[in-house]
């Protein structure tokens, strides 16, 4: 598994971007990631950027919320193991 909090640290998001995804990562009590899907997620997350930057129709905002939200929640669970 890779570590979680060197990807995060490189990456380069919009502010409100991180910020909500942060908040959901702490306030929503339902939202776990699958230890064995983090790294699906942080290539869809990777996906969803991508769609961002390019400006595609196909982007959602609120997806990559969530997704980056469950990253981020993964890298504080496997921090406090």
């Amino acid at each position: 598994m890779r570590d979680l909090f060197s990807y995060l640290s490189v990456q380069k998001r919009p502010r409100l971007l991180t910020d909500a995804a942060r908040y959901l990562a702490q306030h929503s009590k339902g939202l776990r990631a699958n230890v064995s899907r983090i790294d699906a997620l942080v290539e869809l997350e990777a996906e969803l950027d991508a769609a961002r930057r390019e400006r595609s129709e196909d982007y959602s905002v609120n997806q990559h919320i969530a997704v980056l939200a469950r990253v981020i929640g993964a890298a504080h669970r496997t921090r406090s193991v």
